[in-house]
């Protein structure tokens, strides 16, 4: 079957195929095409099925219509919900994407970037390393188009787009203070390196403070992601003993909350009837497993959009930097003890 061109859609409207040209290409408000010729020649397009040829109008116009992520592991459904959010705003846009997991390994990622960059991507979206930042500032200086999501780096001038780490952490450690607790563990991953678990950690810390609670820095675990379950597995052990002896436990992100289930499951432990556990990061599966865990949800589907927005806007030649901070919300079940209410987030 022959593919529909912007000939036979010229002919059919009666048109010229420059004018149909420039309507699919979006440059009728500027060529002074009225809106009324320009929804026909959308209709008669949709009409006839017709597809561009995205090669063609790559060269013609100077781009590939394609973008790059990079996350630290696109199997995560943290990343997973974020990587569905960019495909949509990205589609709508008539951009593809090419999806990239760095495993958290800085050279990987750097190579990635390469990669990325040598197909010709107009633009990338990174959720950073964060061990080395040379790979970032190379971009900025070579004025390559980039939305960094999840984390950023503090001193260097980026556009961004991150959840309120500390405001989220704040809340669920506020959480399980109101609640009684004062013995509060917190596992994380090795927080020096990640700006987002260095945020997570210092809410922690202050909503402690603000409850006239001393924080102990022999109940905070930092975990490496190469040997995540084990070490986990050690942390867990230790908080629950003495001298620790916690009686509850704020986890910095889903993949390791799993894992103090696992353990805390294997040890035989209740929860929350032994020990209370909240986590950063809400999943699907917190509400279906038992007992549900209270989470700190992030707009994963915002977080997405908003990158796309502010990265075509860069692509576009816009040089002004946008740094965007999310709200996030604290949904409470049934995994912290004693509750605040009997309205429980389902």
């Amino acid at each position: 079957m022959k593919k529909t061109s912007i000939s036979d859609i010229a002919s059919r409207l009666g048109v010229s195929k420059t004018l149909v040209s420039m309507v699919l290409n979006g440059r009728a408000n500027e060529n002074g095409i009225s809106r009324e010729t320009e929804r026909k020649v959308m209709e008669m397009a949709e009409k006839l099925h017709y597809q561009p040829n995205q090669v063609a109008r790559g060269l013609r116009l100077g781009r590939s219509y394609t973008l790059g992520l990079i996350v630290s592991d696109i199997s995560n459904l943290f990343f997973a919900r974020i990587g569905r959010s960019i495909e949509d705003q990205a589609a709508r846009a008539g951009y593809n994407v090419i999806f990239c997991s760095s495993d958290e390994n800085a050279n990987k990622e750097a190579r990635l970037l390469q990669v990325l960059k040598d197909r010709q991507v107009d633009g990338i979206i990174i959720s950073p390393t964060q061990v080395d930042r040379e790979s970032i500032k190379k971009l900025k200086k070579e004025g390559y188009p980039f939305v960094l999501i999840d984390r950023h780096f503090p001193e260097l001038e980026t556009n961004y787009v991150v959840a309120d780490n500390y405001q989220g952490a704040f809340q669920a450690v506020d959480h399980l203070l109101r609640l009684g607790h004062r013995k509060i563990g917190h596992i994380t991953v090795f927080h020096e390196q990640v700006n987002c678990m260095k945020e997570r950690w210092r809410g922690y810390q202050d909503a402690l403070v603000q409850h006239s609670v001393e924080p102990e820095r022999n109940l905070v675990m930092g975990v490496q992601w190469e040997n995540m379950r084990a070490e986990v597995y050690e942390a867990v052990k230790k908080l629950l003993h003495p001298p620790e002896g916690v009686s509850a436990i704020f986890v910095s992100n889903n993949r390791l909350t799993m894992h103090v289930f696992e353990c805390l499951q294997e040890l035989k432990l209740k929860i929350p009837g032994e020990v209370s556990v909240v986590s950063y990061d809400d999943v699907d599966y917190f509400r279906l497993i038992y007992p549900p865990v209270t989470a700190v949800a992030q707009n994963e589907a915002e977080i997405g959009a908003e990158a796309v927005r502010i990265l075509l806007k860069a692509i576009s030649g816009e040089a002004k930097h946008e740094q965007v901070t999310l709200p996030v919300e604290l949904k409470v079940r049934r995994s912290c003890g004693s509750f605040l209410n009997k309205t429980y987030d389902t």
